[in-house]
């Protein structure tokens, strides 16, 4: 119907036309959870890894900030040739502005998540390991 060319800035309008709206919807924000589910990892590991609530903040905000950046000062929509694979909004969804496009494949997007994640995970655990809890609080 004409009401699913209305994608309200979220790339459906060029998504349906590689699967049903349903199936855009969900690989979009699938990959958004993905996404937001990884910075938040890496927010909490800086967190352990520091001690400090605030640098952990600091650097989520910072790779936010660079993603934006990286969209404005990138040159051509999505970066070109192997920077398109390091922005982070290629990976989160379709290309922002007006030319919703897949810079790059949704496999490589799988790959991405999955190892940004794995690697906060790890992190995270060997710094647990380390740490002192019951010392901390005393």
């Amino acid at each position: 119907s004409p009401s699913t060319q209305i994608d309200f800035g979220m790339g459906l309008g060029f998504a349906i036309k590689n699967g049903s709206p349903l199936q855009s919807a969900l690989s979009i924000a699938l990959f958004l959870v993905l996404g937001w589910t990884a910075i938040g990892l890496l927010i909490l590991s800086v967190n352990q890894i520091t001690q400090n609530n605030k640098t952990g903040l600091l650097a989520g905000a910072l790779v936010i900030l660079l993603a934006v950046l990286g969209s404005i000062f990138g040159g051509p929509i999505g970066g070109q040739g192997w920077e398109s694979y390091f922005l982070i909004q290629n990976h989160l969804e379709y290309t922002p502005l007006w030319a919703p496009v897949r810079v790059i494949s949704e496999s490589a997007s799988w790959i991405f998540w999955l190892v940004w994640i794995f690697l906060c995970v790890s992190v995270g655990w060997i710094s647990a390991r380390r740490s002192d809890f019951l010392a901390v609080g005393s």
